[in-house]
């Protein structure tokens, strides 16, 4: 898994918050990162209800027609798990004292985490890029107030592109995106099994020559005959050594691919699910009891009506929750 998987894109990001200046603001001195949660206060979220849906704002990203997911939230401190668990018979061996603490990961200071999932089918940095040039292009001044309390943001963002490069330069890899929209198996292609077969044949070989010489070895009674056979010996382990290490860089290479993109997985497709399942949940209770062809009359019209082949119109809009 990495950060371009199943046809999309998990972008991570983690951007110092500046901690060393303050703020003047109307006689009083206020911090970047008070200034930062103020900012994400006041900024609109997705519609999460019918009652919201009605509001004319929303959220910025519900102007892209491919962002899945978006969250901005301030990071303090990495959270503490407990202690590390010792094993006491080792503890005991290196008399150590299991009072002291050991060394506790944390921040040097406050982050802003920036994640988002949107719609990449090909995979690429390119599409990441273009994704941010238009969150830069259509958000700038929602997002605005929230990035420029970041480190150095307001000396090296001018313009999309060098908003773009800011971002990127403080991407983490996304080691474990969250991708659920394969409801069946993907079609994931498998491993050659005349190449593992062959591995195995060789191995085998390998591995019988191996006894084969350890047995001789045992009957040798010369020093000469005794080196000659442990030379034999080193070889083949070595060969096996390497015949091992390579099917293992084969399989961690092919589990590195990403995931195909699933059928029907992309923002538009997803928003047109929803729409159709909002609207198919009260006909399904409006339609108990009612005979076969009134079940058919009714169905036949409402596949008329949300026409389930057109992900365009009719939909359910952009930053919009509710199901």
């Amino acid at each position: 898994m990495s950060t371009f998987d199943g046809g999309h894109c998990f972008l991570t990001t983690l951007i110092p918050i500046d901690s060393k200046q303050t703020v003047d603001r109307d006689g009083l001195k206020y911090s970047h990162v008070q200034l930062v949660r103020e900012a994400l206060s006041v900024l609109p979220t997705a519609h999460q209800s019918p009652e919201t849906e009605k509001l004319a704002c929303n959220s910025p990203f519900s102007r892209c027609t491919k962002t899945h997911f978006a969250r901005i939230v301030v990071l303090d401190d990495v959270i503490f798990n407990g202690r590390t668990p010792d094993n006491a018979l080792v503890t005991a061996i290196e008399d150590a004292d299991p009072t002291v603490p050991k060394p506790v990961d944390s921040l040097l200071g406050p982050y802003l985490l920036f994640t988002a999932d949107f719609d990449a089918p090909q995979g690429i940095a390119a599409e990441l890029r273009d994704w941010l040039r238009g969150v830069w292009t259509n958000m700038r001044l929602d997002l605005d107030p929230v990035f420029e309390h970041c480190f150095q943001y307001r000396i090296k963002v001018s313009d999309a592109d060098s908003f773009a490069d800011y971002i990127m330069a403080h991407q983490l890899d996304t080691t474990m995106p969250f991708n659920d929209y394969w409801m069946a198996a993907p079609p994931l292609p498998t491993l050659s099994f005349g190449l593992f077969g062959g591995a195995a044949i060789a191995a085998g070989a390998v591995t019988g020559g191996a006894s084969w010489a350890l047995f001789r070895l045992a009957h040798l009674t010369t020093l000469h005959g005794i080196w000659h056979g442990l030379e034999i010996v080193f070889v083949l382990l070595l060969a096996l050594g390497a015949a091992i290490y390579a099917a293992y860089l084969l399989v961690m290479r092919a589990g590195l691919k990403p995931f195909p993109m699933a059928p029907d997985s992309d923002l538009p497709s997803i928003l047109k699910a929803l729409y159709v399942q909002r609207r198919l949940i009260p006909k399904v209770a409006d339609l108990q009891g009612k005979s076969a062809q009134e079940l058919f009359d009714a169905m036949g019209a409402f596949l008329n009506d949300v026409r389930v082949d057109d992900v365009r119109t009719p939909t359910q809009a952009p930053g919009t929750i509710g199901a």
